[in-house]
């Protein structure tokens, strides 16, 4: 497994990095697409809802895709890229 690493004792992992950063990836690894523990997702006798919830990044950037391939300014190569510029003035 690869870690994240700087040079210098400062930066290194310890045991304990390690061990609970592989447990947060098999954990995760055993979450469904919604984010939910495959046991419970799978549960019969659990109620579920659906929830309607507005990913903005993702809003901001298939925007600007569709704008950019509309006018044929797509590259070979070229990605967007949202950046997050913080919470928004209360005037806008």
């Amino acid at each position: 497994m690869l870690y994240l690493t700087g040079r210098g004792k400062k930066n290194r992992w310890t045991r304990q990095d390690r061990v609970l950063s592989e447990a947060l990836l098999e954990y995760e690894k055993g979450l469904t697409s919604d984010g939910l523990p495959w046991y419970i997702a799978s549960d019969p006798e659990r109620e579920f809802v659906l929830d309607e919830l507005v990913d903005e990044a993702a809003a901001i950037r298939e925007e600007a895709e569709a704008e950019y391939r509309k006018g044929g300014n797509v590259s070979p190569g070229m990605r967007l890229v949202v950046l997050d510029q913080g919470v928004r003035d209360a005037d806008s």
